[in-house]
């Protein structure tokens, strides 16, 4: 079979194998390598060291508050509203570049792998404390892992070819799951505070860089619960009939730039849309794009 032209080929490496969503993921860990680096050379590579352990905790948290706020609509609305106040005039090599911000899901899932893989470290460093401490603490190694199986479990879940054939479970497990590690990662704190106190100067919870963080994304994962509100919006069909596409049309003023989520159940699927301001009021269109969307189109909710 004869090769594709050159020009093909390139085209499939940059906007395929090499797409923007792939090279911010790459970007990703490209940094996160390097605080390894600095991490491992500046501290050592003794085992146990207690100050690696510490810095792992906050380099695992850090990704995990980043995995956290670039899916929250009150941050990505700003990156999108820098796209809409773009003059018609800018060059169009600038405006493919802010077109980019749409694969801000290359940072989520990047953060939130390096999250998990300094996690995995953190758990072998901690192991290695304890057996170096003589200390057998079942409770931070069971919380510890519990973490870290839950951790696996949301990325394993996540992949796209058990994403695409189950998604209902990977949104359950993606939730639920995201919601009890933040809530485990509580106690694993003060339980690794206890194991530090007589190998390190810091002896409380609140001594901890992760402590902070780890506040910070637990806000920012209550704070889209908390906004949840009943709104009431007027479904009209468009598509001949055939109910392949559906406008709901709500009365309240909308914005430019703002997205709404739809949730049927606070532990189930949410979805997005940009909304379309108007005159009275503001709508936003789903179409049929599977399971998910077809029941809502067949069943609107009100």
């Amino acid at each position: 079979m004869p090769l594709p032209p050159q020009d093909s080929i390139l085209r499939y490496s940059k906007m395929t194998i090499f797409g923007v969503y792939r090279r911010i993921f790459l970007l990703v860990f490209l940094v996160n390598g390097f605080f390894a680096y600095h991490i491992f050379k500046s501290e050592g590579q003794s085992i146990p060291n207690p100050l690696i352990s510490i810095s792992i905790s906050t380099m695992a948290s850090t990704n995990k508050l980043i995995a956290i706020l670039i899916r929250q609509d009150y941050i990505l609305i700003n990156p999108f509203k820098l796209s809409w106040c773009t003059p018609f005039s800018t060059p169009l090599l600038i405006c493919r570049s802010i077109a980019k911000t749409y694969e801000y899901g290359g940072l989520h899932s990047g953060a939130a792998v390096c999250s998990t893989l300094w996690f995995s470290v953190f758990a072998w460093y901690l192991t290695a404390e304890l057996i170096a401490a003589q200390v057998i603490g079942p409770l931070v190694l069971f919380n510890t892992f519990t973490i870290l199986s839950l951790s696996w479990t949301i990325l394993l879940t996540a992949y796209p070819l058990f994403r695409f054939k189950e998604h209902d479970i990977f949104e359950f497990v993606h939730r639920c799951g995201g919601g009890l590690t933040i809530l485990l990662f509580w106690p694993g704190l003060y339980l690794f505070t206890q194991v530090l106190r007589t190998r390190s100067p810091y002896t409380s919870i609140s001594d901890l860089h992760a402590f902070g963080i780890h506040l910070s994304s637990t806000l920012h994962t209550l704070l889209p619960c908390l906004r949840l509100r009943r709104l009431r919006m007027h479904p009209q069909y468009t598509g001949n009939g055939a109910r392949t596409t559906m406008r709901l049309q709500f009365m309240e003023d909308v914005p430019n730039c703002v997205v709404y989520k739809i949730v049927e159940s606070l532990f189930k699927q949410w979805h997005s849309f940009a909304c379309i301001p108007s005159s009275t009021g503001g709508s936003l269109i789903v179409a049929n794009a599977g399971d998910w969307t077809g029941r809502l189109i067949r069943t609107p909710l009100e």
